[in-house]
């Protein structure tokens, strides 16, 4: 089994990608205009407990995304390093596949 270790903004991409991928899917789920008010009573609360759960997961890793009881989302963060590696997977990727081209003519 391999070891993957996770940065702290892995984790608060990964924790607001899961809080986006909620909100759409229960809006999507309920159609709020024909429901009555206690459907949106109990939309809302759904969506603060999976918040707060969210928020505990932050907390424990120490990853501040709470604002007034609500999660905020200060934007997806791509730590420099990544894009460095990215990069230069990326020109590895493509010095490999010209050396095997012209090994092939």
């Amino acid at each position: 089994m391999s070891l993957d270790i996770w940065s702290r903004d892995d984790i608060r991409n990964v924790i607001l990608a899961a809080n986006a991928a909620s909100a759409d899917t229960a809006m999507r789920a309920v159609d709020l205009s024909e429901q009555p008010p206690e459907a949106q009573e109990r939309l809302t609360s759904y969506r603060a407990g999976y918040e707060a759960a969210l928020l505990t997961i932050a907390t424990a890793f120490g990853i501040p995304l709470g604002s007034r009881g609500r999660l905020r989302s200060p934007g997806v963060v791509v730590p420099g390093a990544r894009l460095s590696v990215s990069y230069r997977a990326e020109k590895r990727l493509a010095h490999f596949l010209q050396v095997r081209e012209e090994m092939t003519e």
